[in-house]
């Protein structure tokens, strides 16, 4: 069993952060989805309630009951994660679409082999399209989107620490 442990924002690499919700806003736009808030995650070998264990080693996931979320980990190469990004992004395009089963104990075996490839493959190619420049980041709904989240994550890192004072 592999467990992991949710993490603020404020603990991962700005760098990355940032590169993450480029690419999942760039992936929402092209799948004709909603943005998805990013929750962030590592390994950890403690123990506690805050923790939670699954079957195989993973770089991301979302829920289909949660689709304006997505799980990421933060243990990965920005290749990687751009990858995940586009992948768990696809997920949510699935789900909305009807490409995929919204319980995945309803889905056969089939079908959660043909869904996982096609997000699979979507995520490759994504990042390879992301560092390349395409699909564009720069639009003025992705700065409104960045500094809005940024603005939110710096005034949750305020409020912290003047709890901390």
């Amino acid at each position: 069993m592999f467990r992991y442990r949710n993490i603020a924002p404020g603990a991962v690499d700005a760098e990355l952060r940032l590169t993450a919700e480029r690419a999942a806003l760039a992936a929402a736009n092209e799948l004709g989805v909603p943005c998805p808030q990013i929750t962030w995650y590592e390994p950890s070998t403690g123990s506690g309630p805050d923790l939670w264990e699954v079957a195989t080693s993973e770089r991301g996931h979302s829920r289909a009951l949660h689709r304006d979320r997505i799980w990421i980990n933060v243990r990965q190469t920005m290749r990687e994660l751009v990858e995940t990004t586009g992948h768990e992004s696809r997920h949510l395009w699935q789900w909305s679409t009807g490409h995929a089963s919204r319980l995945a104990r309803a889905a056969t075996d089939i079908e959660r082999e043909r869904v996982e490839r096609d997000a699979e493959e979507y995520g490759v190619d994504f990042a390879r399209r992301f560092f390349a420049g395409d699909p564009p980041q720069t639009t003025p709904a992705f700065l409104a989107v960045v500094v809005s989240r940024e603005k939110k994550h710096l005034a949750r890192e305020a409020y912290e620490l003047l709890k901390r004072l």
